[in-house]
């Protein structure tokens, strides 16, 4: 029997937690492994994260706190997400680690977070190269982590396609474009709010955000949005009833890092998806096959039309799409995951 203790940095509200964590506890608890699981942040920060309130300072201390004594009560082994001490320097957080065999986890290039930040530039570095193993979700943290350390794996974030299972869900009666992220993300929409005021002009469309409905407040002139907040229990609802998924990004170190899930959650819910061409995303989708990946203003809205326009182009992506949502799913990645994390802590016990 392995105790392993989970440190993620949200509860399941989280996107990065849920999917990269909480949605492997069940499978993880039927093997041959005992479990405690610590979240650093509760979901009272993400509902004021979310809603763009101002972040309680005497709970992100108690946070700390309590974080201080899990690390010193827990087992020897860690899993981490990204790391046990946000914002906490190197040589600080290596005392709590101390005698600790650690996986480190990533789904993003959090690097960018501390670039700027003296004390802080180097930790994520330090981090991974006393680790026992590091997980990482795409090609671009790959290499940037096999530099620093031989014991890597790459599994991307994934989705259980049974819950895209539903096939009675009713398209919405105009044709809808849909965005899914967190508020942070929605930046990504806004520096691109010129393609679709002119996309407005051409076709007869609305643009879906699943987030926060308090994005309304910066709701692109002229566009036809509608917002909904992020549960559960519409997620997959609202992403089937939409006919294209899209995912902007813009060409910063941090958009270079992302794990392109959306696409992945596109491709379960059989959407065909219209993509920035950068970092994981000229991996994850097929151009000309699940969608298409664009690089300007031109592009973005000749892919949407073609797919507007063309039924039968259409249906072929969104076919194509769905039969390739398996290769993202914990059912064909769960056995990697856990057969990693076992494999690495028994030969450092």
């Amino acid at each position: 029997m392995i105790d392993i203790t989970i440190l993620t940095k949200y509860t399941s509200k989280g996107a990065s937690s849920r999917y990269r964590y909480f949605l492997y506890i069940n499978d993880l608890l039927k093997q041959d492994t005992n479990i405690e699981i610590d979240s650093f942040l509760d979901t009272s920060y993400l509902h004021r994260l979310y809603s763009k309130k101002k972040k309680n300072k005497f709970k992100i201390i108690i946070a700390y706190i309590k974080r201080f004594f899990v690390l010193i009560n827990s087992s020897k082994n860690l899993l981490i997400e990204y790391e046990a001490l946000p914002y906490i320097p190197y040589f600080i957080e290596k005392l709590f680690l101390k005698n600790k065999n650690y996986i480190l986890n990533f789904d993003d290039n959090i690097w960018s977070n501390y670039e700027n930040k003296l004390l802080l530039r180097n930790k994520l570095d330090s981090l991974v190269e006393n680790a026992s193993g590091v997980i990482v979700a795409n090609s671009f943290l790959e290499e940037k982590v096999s530099k620093l350390n031989n014991n890597i794996i790459k599994i991307p974030t994934v989705i259980d396609i049974d819950d895209y299972e539903n096939n009675n869900i009713i398209k919405f009666d105009k044709f809808t474009l849909v965005w899914i992220g967190s508020p942070s993300t929605y930046k990504y929409i806004t520096s691109h709010s010129h393609i679709f005021k002119k996309l407005s002009k051409i076709i007869d469309y609305k643009l879906v955000i699943i987030a926060s409905k308090d994005l309304i407040d910066e709701a692109i002139v002229g566009v036809n949005m509608d917002f909904y907040d992020w549960s559960t229990k519409n997620e997959v609802k609202i992403l089937k009833k939409s006919h294209i998924g899209i995912m902007p990004l813009d060409a910063d170190t941090f958009a270079q890092g992302k794990s392109s899930f959306k696409i992945i959650q596109y491709m379960a819910a059989g959407l065909p998806t219209i993509a920035s061409s950068i970092g994981e995303n000229c991996n994850v989708l097929e151009n000309n096959k699940t969608g298409f990946l664009v690089d300007d203003e031109e592009s973005w809205i000749d892919s949407i039309q073609k797919l507007y326009d063309d039924k039968k182009m259409y249906d072929d992506f969104a076919m194509k799409a769905k039969s390739n949502a398996y290769e993202y799913s914990i059912q064909k990645y769960f056995k990697e995951f856990n057969l990693f994390i076992n494999k690495t802590f028994k030969e450092k016990n």
